[in-house]
């Protein structure tokens, strides 16, 4: 048990350096494309299938359940009963125990300088850190001078969402002299401005020895991609730390997990830098968790790192979209060193979540009360081993912090009042004129509390010394301190709760966005946006300035029924319904009233079952996509809660493919109503279906079984019907009902079956309808030989004509899924490989450039669409979700082109 309880006080590994660990040059860096460690990967994945094995649990059940499990459980409530901390947290815990663990402060050498001791923490709040390291230094050296700085996402800045911030503020309000939230007062320290103006307000630099980086940002929601997602800030704190301290300092940096790329560089980058280097995850980390803590000690120097900082500051704003370093440039040593890392520490993380997993619904009482006798064995070895004293009177950094919660109030404020001038003037305004307009504008509102009483705010004198602070604007309040959080998302305007909201639910396919990145990293990569061809410059054209010419161009129009009523209001193109919520421009002003109760969708196809899966989820599941912000906001107001899926063949014909039915059987509170007469005889010869087919029909007749039986609490329902086709939309104005066909098969391949009308009729009531039943190309040329009926090109193969190719859908039609498409591009391409022959020199990209100048065509380089990119990305921040789209044309050349 001795054993046990060390070996939790020592999930430690040195990342030993025998003087081999070398930088690159700076003119190597950032040339690769991601590369991937194979036995990393391996690890990466054997941890994300313990987690997976979470996902079913109650969180606010696990946490609890885990809380208790704990082994370091009694080390906070020992402490807060003998040794009274300022502001003791689980944060502060972890710090006292790595400042007792290594050697942060070099006490020799700021005594040898008679220096004033200097410590810088980033991404700090709320601040425990602080207190912690106060207290290690009075009770361990306690002549020692010392001084700090932090800095931190404000949370006084109300642009600021609260879902990558820590908005309590208990520690900071009474220490506000020493937080630094940079130019734009937003305390992000990711703006390259910001982080520029902390270094200049520091110098200079040479009395600063220790430097703390406790950021994360919240991924419970997409746990299993945590490094990616923290990347970029950990890149911007290693970089931040390397410009501010001082020879022979530490630095202490929170990360997760090594698995990628550019971790693995950026922890050489800090063994290259530092004599000495550990990993270490302490006694009061959550066991279950990946949380670890990267210790440096004795760092080269800035001479050492100033030939690098130019290339690190490029990429500083945007992060790193290609390998730090290449992979030849790290030595194998140090990779192994790595991969002998992460395994240490996803054993142990391993062991704990599955004895959590064993544990959780029943702990045997014997085994309950060694659990207790260890908690507290380890709570006295904390206390023991590290020394932790009570403090003095007068030794606590801010004045007296009560940790009890903070009171918000519910307020409604009115919006702006008089002219813009009169509004120009009060900001231009002295700031005691400015604050006694705001108090003029305060004392006029009524503020709605619980009681009914109603409270003026009512200003006391005004400091001498008043200074009033701006920041960047900010377009969404996302918290306030005047504010109830839970008030300010229902009643933020103009959108409400759903501008946290994000985009479409299978963010997974979009990893395709990266291979993408990495085409576009080669130097013969060219992007150019803003170009209608067939308008802007012709096929003729490009055929003469390239050797080949290939047409990618899709499937942009929609098939059309042709049956009478088509024309009603609220009958919707599939195909601009899903443009629509995904920001395509020409559909952002999509007319669509959801302010019905039945609406029918037909087709049965993946397009046609996404739309009913994104009207049957509760627009809190969808928070997490990029799905625009009006969008989110209308299907927040939806009153659809039954959705048909009407096809005219039977179940074995159905397009979907079993992982979009897969999806929409799960959602909560959705119940598929199959109909059983659409199944009569597909039981029994369902194991004579090849394999795909087979899998998706065993699903439908599971879930068929399944729904007779159901008991779950019940809002909306899916319909799928079969074998029906529409024959009429019915309705005045707008549709409120449809008559369908009833159908039979005729043939014996089920394939090639053929629906054929029986003369008999249903109708169903429906206040929205969907035409999902198929897409087609356009014509963009006229040079091109095009199949109007069938609305794609004519081809040989993927060949046109000479010089010029085609596919994807505008060559083989709208059929099959992605993979049928990538196969389709690999053949495509391999032709191309084998024909091209290039015996004379074409202008490319020059000729073509020449003919869009000439034609006042902006012209959309790949690097002016990642400022769009980073601009969308920006604006999803401030909306708690990964980015919000640009639906606006010209908004969007006026970033790029800037």
């Amino acid at each position: 048990e001795t054993e046990h309880i060390n070996n939790l006080f020592n999930k430690r590994f040195t990342i030993v350096n025998n003087g081999c660990y070398l930088m690159p040059q700076p003119t190597a860096m950032f040339k690769d494309c991601l590369w991937t460690v194979n036995e990393l990967q391996q690890i990466k994945n054997e941890l994300n299938t313990a987690k997976d094995r979470l996902s079913n649990y109650d969180l606010d059940e696990w946490h609890l359940h885990t809380k208790f499990k704990n082994s370091a459980k009694d080390v906070m409530v020992r402490l807060k009963n003998y040794v009274q901390p300022e502001f003791l947290t689980q944060a502060w815990c972890k710090f006292y125990e790595i400042v007792s663990s290594f050697p942060l402060i070099p006490v020799n050498c700021i005594y040898n300088s008679n220096k004033c001791f200097k410590s810088i923490h980033l991404c700090e709040a709320p601040g425990a850190f602080i207190t912690s390291l106060n207290h290690w230094l009075k009770t361990n050296i306690p002549n020692i001078k010392w001084d700090w700085f932090a800095m931190t996402l404000n949370p006084y800045y109300e642009g600021n969402p609260t879902s990558i911030m820590v908005d309590d503020d208990r520690f900071i309000r009474h220490t506000l002299s020493h937080w630094y939230f940079g130019e734009d007062n937003t305390g992000n320290l990711m703006n390259l401005k910001n982080l520029d103006g902390l270094i200049k307000l520091l110098e200079p630099h040479n009395d600063i020895f220790l430097i703390t980086a406790d950021g994360s940002i919240d991924c419970a929601d997409v746990p299993a991609e945590q490094e990616s997602i923290l990347i970029h800030l950990h890149f911007c704190e290693i970089i931040a730390a390397l410009q501010l301290l001082s020879t022979e300092g530490s630095f202490v940096l929170k990360i997760f997990t090594i698995f990628e790329c550019n971790t693995i560089c950026l922890i050489y980058i800090l063994s290259c830098c530092f004599r000495n280097v550990n990993v270490i995850k302490p006694v009061t980390s959550k066991e279950g968790n990946s949380e670890t803590y990267v210790v440096c000690t004795n760092f080269k120097g800035p001479t050492f790192i100033s030939p690098y900082l130019e290339k690190l500051r490029d990429h500083y704003e945007y992060g790193p979209k290609q390998a730090i370093f290449s992979k030849h440039d790290i030595p194998c040593e140090f990779i192994n060193t790595i991969v002998e890392c992460t395994e240490f520490f996803k054993s142990k993380q391993l062991l704990v979540i599955m004895d959590n997993i064993d544990t959780f619904h029943y702990i045997d009482p014997k085994i309950l009360q060694n659990l207790k006798q260890m908690q507290c064995l380890v709570a006295d070895k904390y206390v023991r081993d590290y020394n932790v004293k009570k403090l003095k009177k007068g030794e606590i950094v801010g004045n007296k912090v009560i940790l009890g919660k903070s009171v918000s109030i519910n307020q409604y404020k009115r919006s702006l009042q008089g002219s813009y001038n009169e509004r120009c003037k009060k900001q231009h305004s002295a700031p005691l004129d400015r604050i006694r307009s705001l108090s003029n504008d305060f004392n006029k509102i009524e503020i709605q509390v619980s009681s009914g009483i109603i409270i003026n705010f009512k200003f006391s004198e005004f400091p001498e010394d008043l200074q009033i602070r701006s920041g960047k604007v900010f377009h969404k309040i996302c918290n306030s301190k005047f504010c109830n959080k839970n008030a300010l998302r229902i009643q933020n305007v103009p959108y409400g709760l759903v501008r946290f909201g994000v985009a479409p639910d299978h963010p997974e396919v979009k990893n395709v966005i990266h291979t993408f990145e990495k085409t576009a990293a080669n130097p013969r990569f060219q992007f150019i946006g803003n170009v209608n061809v067939g308008r802007d410059v012709t096929i003729k054209e490009l055929q003469e300035l390239y050797h080949a010419v290939l047409l990618t161009y899709g499937a942009e129009e929609d098939k059309i029924l042709n049956i009478p009523g088509e024309n009603l209001d609220n009958i919707i193109s599939g195909r601009r319904f899903v443009g629509w919520y995904n920001g395509v421009p020409a559909d952002s002003k999509l007319n669509i009233n959801l302010d019905v109760e039945e609406a029918v969708v037909l087709g049965q196809g993946n397009v046609a079952i996404d739309i009913a899966r994104i009207l049957l989820t509760p627009v809190d599941k969808l928070k997490n996509t990029d799905i625009t912000s009006y969008a989110l906001e209308k299907l927040s107001q939806s009153k659809v809660r039954k959705v048909s899926l009407i096809g005219r063949r039977g179940p074995l014909q159905a397009a979907f493919t079993i992982a979009e039915l897969r999806e929409i059987l799960k959602l909560d509170s959705c119940k598929t109503y199959w109909r059983s007469d659409d199944f009569i005889n597909i039981k029994q010869i369902v194991n004579t279906l090849a394999r795909p087919r087979k899998r998706l029909t065993k699903l439908m007749l599971e879930n068929l079984e399944e729904t007779s039986s159901d008991t779950k609490i019940i809002t909306k329902g899916l319909y799928p019907i079969f074998l029906r086709s529409p024959v009429k939309f019915l309705g005045s104005n707008s549709v409120h009902g449809i008559k369908l066909s009833i159908n039979r098969l005729e043939g014996n391949d089920i394939s090639t079956q053929v629906a054929i009308p029986t003369g008999l009729f249903e109708e169903i009531p429906c206040g929205l309808a969907f035409r999902s039943i198929g897409y087609k190309s356009i014509q963009i040329d006229v040079s091109i030989p095009f199949n109007a009926k069938n609305g794609c090109i004519r081809h040989l193969g993927g060949k046109v004509q000479d010089k010029l190719y085609a596919a994807g859908w505008v060559a083989t039609g709208p059929v099959g899924v992605i993979l049928s498409t990538m196969t389709n591009a690999f053949q495509v391409g391999t032709l191309i490989s084998k024909e091209l022959s290039i015996i004379e020199n074409k202008p490319g990209f020059i000729g073509l450039s020449k003919i869009l100048n000439q034609k006042g065509v902006p012209m959309i380089s790949y690097n002016d669409w990642k400022k769009i990119d980073n601009v969308e990305c920006e604006r999803g921040k401030i909306l708690g979700k990964p980015r919000e789209k640009i639906v606006d044309i010209n908004e969007m050349l006026e970033i790029a082109l800037k």
